[in-house]
């Protein structure tokens, strides 16, 4: 089984024999999809830590248990499952939106704040002492770019961090804006945070 996108020919061939060709496929336990999207990755990440998060809920439910243990224990093993490959994704908007409130949803029902307590995600976050997603996700992007840029540059991530689409032999864009991606994550993440500096 092979994957590619915008790359001619459409078929391959070894020793004779066609190799079936696929829109996405599961690698290393993350999902790659040949249009480089993430919205079935993300969805994966959401149902296997739900699972999770259930499998969990006598835990959730002891009261002799503090929040901090809890908070603790979610983040070792349900962000763990939402965030597994985390630090080479390349997220919309709105699948960053979709797994924030899974887990600002699941971090309250630890918590046992409903809607009605009017408590921000903010509150939330310092009362259960994690991190935001976006913090976390980031965070992890830039210990996998530092690991990265130590490595030899014959080495393939380093390779693929440098790859340029439009000078490779048979790789074309299709038209319309380009999509986003790990590369521009990282030097949008780098701009802003610089803006933030004294």
């Amino acid at each position: 089984m092979w994957l590619a996108k915008n790359v001619k020919p459409a078929k391959l061939y070894v020793n004779g024999t066609e190799i079936e060709k696929s829109e996405s496929i599961v690698y290393l336990g993350s999902q790659v999809d040949a249009d480089g999207g993430m919205s079935e990755e993300v969805d994966r990440r959401v149902n296997a830590a739900n699972r999770v998060f259930w499998s969990f809920r006598r835990l959730w439910k002891n009261n002799h248990v503090s929040l901090q243990t809890k908070a603790r224990v979610y983040a070792a093993s349900v962000r763990s499952a939402l965030m597994y490959g985390a630090e080479n994704w390349a997220l919309t908007e709105k699948q960053l939106y979709t797994i924030e409130v899974f887990d600002r949803k699941r971090l309250r029902w630890i918590a046992g704040i409903k809607w009605s307590d009017k408590i921000s995600n903010h509150q939330l976050m310092e009362k259960v002492k994690l991190d935001t997603l976006d913090t976390f996700i980031m965070r992890r992007r830039w210990q996998w770019l530092g690991h990265i840029l130590r490595m030899s540059p014959k080495r393939w991530p380093r390779r693929v961090i440098e790859w340029k689409e439009d000078k490779q032999y048979g790789a074309r864009r299709s038209a319309g804006a380009p999509k986003k991606s790990w590369n521009r994550m990282v030097a949008k993440e780098s701009w802003d945070n610089m803006q933030h500096w004294p």
